[in-house]
């Protein structure tokens, strides 16, 4: 066995053949990082999870297991596909792990995933400065309803094994871009006819999954796990998740990267949130909006009219905070009301992802094809 659980990797360093340039997520098993990998044509971008050890000898977690969990990414994504959903989980190159023996002795296995076709990271592209562009705050519907059926399929398993797919919202795991083909290589005029024949590729929100597992133990308890733990682990889950969608409406440049908790952790609520209403919601995401005078009805994350117009009164400073409390019923069905009921962990949470699914936020309008980006109107 050759596990170096005290191993920490280090930006810039190169591991036989993979560069490190950003760490996206960290446990004591396996580390996720943004890496470029050389090959015959230069350097090329990918996701990678390195884990701290070669899946062979008496560590738990084998090469079949590694195999399997990269099989379950298609399973899921027939899913996404059958539901038509605008959401994928990025599949494992070539399906498999890769092994490396570093210049010190150490032997590493790491996972890859390539970069989207023609596409970007959401942590990037989604700024305070572009917030208002359709792929970012105006996707808000479509990014959530294929989250959520993630969640569904990762927590609705009877029994818990080392080879499921967990999902978590660290920024740096949400992309957006086509979906990558590898075709074999051709030549000449058949090439040339293929090319003529494609037709529009179709974009997606591309997703990096993670691992159940955060610590050694995890690995030896994970089959333990009941439905009351699966329940568990999935309020924390779509907390997360609230609190994730709360910094994509805002903009990633303007928000630090949310504390995830790992199996086991002690969960703490993040105090500025736990208190939070409805109208706070709104308030807090629509701050710099509400402090230029705007106060437009919005259909498209369910602001009415009614509404509207005393928030008018509000930005005119013809009215007090409380006018909107008392008017907060405007906002029942609103993404507002949405984000609470994900992030009120200790009170009204939806106590499933059913319930989540069929709030009325998510019915209606999906991607809008056209948004003035000064106002946010529709």
């Amino acid at each position: 066995m050759f596990y170096h659980s005290n191993y920490n990797f280090q930006k810039g360093e190169n591991i036989e053949g993979l560069h490190l340039i950003k760490k996206i997520y960290g446990t004591d098993i396996y580390e996720t990082w943004e890496v470029k990998k050389f090959e015959t044509i230069g350097f090329k971008p990918y996701i990678a999870h390195i884990f701290k050890y070669v899946p062979t000898g008496f560590f738990p977690i084998k090469e079949e297991d590694l195999d399997n969990w990269c099989k379950n990414i298609e399973t899921y994504n027939k899913s996404l596909e059958f539901k038509m959903l605008d959401v994928r989980v990025m599949p494992c190159y070539k399906k498999k792990s890769f092994k490396v023996q570093t210049k010190t002795g150490k032997e590493l296995a790491y996972l890859l995933f390539e970069h989207p076709d023609g596409g970007y990271k959401l942590e990037d592209s989604c700024t305070e400065n572009n917030t208002f562009e359709r792929i970012c705050r105006y996707s808000i519907k479509n990014l959530t309803k294929g989250y959520l059926r993630l969640l569904q399929m990762a927590h609705s398993v009877t029994k818990a094994t080392i080879q499921d797919l967990y999902f978590l919202t660290t920024k740096g795991a949400f992309y957006y871009g086509q979906l990558r083909k590898h075709i074999p290589e051709q030549k000449g005029q058949v090439q040339k006819e293929n090319n003529e024949k494609k037709e529009k590729v179709k974009h997606y929100f591309q997703i990096v999954p993670f691992f159940r597992v955060f610590k050694p133990d995890d690995c030896n308890n994970v089959s333990k796990l009941v439905k009351e733990d699966l329940q568990a682990q999935l309020k924390i889950r779509m907390y997360e998740f609230g609190k994730f969608l709360m910094n994509f409406y805002k903009g990633f440049d303007e928000t630090k990267e949310s504390k995830l908790f790992a199996t086991g952790d002690n969960f703490i609520i993040d105090e500025e949130i736990e208190s939070l209403k409805v109208v706070d919601i709104f308030v807090l995401l629509n701050k710099d909006e509400l402090d230029d005078g705007k106060a437009y009805e919005n259909h498209y994350f369910g602001i009415p009219k009614k509404f509207a117009d005393v928030l008018q009164q509000y930005v005119d400073k013809k009215a007090p905070i409380e006018k909107l409390t008392q008017n907060a019923e405007y906002l029942k069905n609103s993404f507002y009301d949405f984000l609470h009921k994900l992030v009120d962990y200790n009170g009204k949470q939806f106590a499933n992802v059913d319930e989540a699914v069929n709030h009325k936020f998510l019915k209606g309008n999906q991607f809008l094809t056209k948004v003035e980006s000064d106002t946010g109107e529709i």
